[in-house]
């Protein structure tokens, strides 16, 4: 299992942290319940790539759905295909005994009622609290019958992508 957080943080801390995650602004009623939806899908989210669940991170996804980083682009038709790539990801997390990671940096803005983009830094650690890997991702969700499906990720270095509109709060304290 992948432990959420920089080494030496328990995963309640973290789950609390990740409760608080989104949004720095105020929102009016008319969204909270929008809000309230989008921070359970990244704490459901996080939670999926914590454990290396497959079944709770296809959860997460929408297919067809794009994978993309600088060295390829992946589109992912069906099941078993998304089953394959996030095994081969998961086994490289375990190869290279990557026991922690940490979401921050997160932003956020909603192209239309079914459209949201966000943003997120991740920083990947090995077991000797080395960092193994930084990027960030943009993802692409889509809003459809009150769920949350990630529809396209796409990851670069972390210099690499401005913020968006809107700040998402990563810390307990903010």
């Amino acid at each position: 299992m992948i432990k959420p957080g920089y080494p030496g943080f328990s995963l309640s801390k973290i789950y609390h942290v990740l409760f608080d995650f989104f949004f720095d602004d105020p929102m009016n009623s008319s969204n909270l319940s929008k809000t309230r939806q989008l921070k359970q899908f990244y704490q459901d989210y996080i939670q999926a790539f914590a454990t290396a669940s497959i079944p709770a991170v296809t959860k997460c996804y929408q297919l067809p759905c794009v994978l993309s980083t600088p060295d390829k682009v992946i589109l992912l038709n069906n099941v078993d295909a998304f089953e394959q790539e996030f095994s081969a990801i998961f086994s490289l997390l375990a190869e290279h005994k990557i026991t922690a990671f940490k979401a921050s940096n997160g932003s956020y803005q909603e192209v239309n009622d079914t459209l949201t983009i966000v943003k997120l830094d991740w920083r990947f650690y090995d077991d000797a609290n080395n960092l193994f890997s930084e990027f960030s991702a943009i993802y692409h969700l889509s809003y459809v019958q009150e769920v949350f499906r990630i529809i396209n990720v796409i990851s670069h270095d972390s210099c690499q992508i401005a913020d968006l509109t809107h700040a998402l709060s990563l810390s307990a304290n903010e």
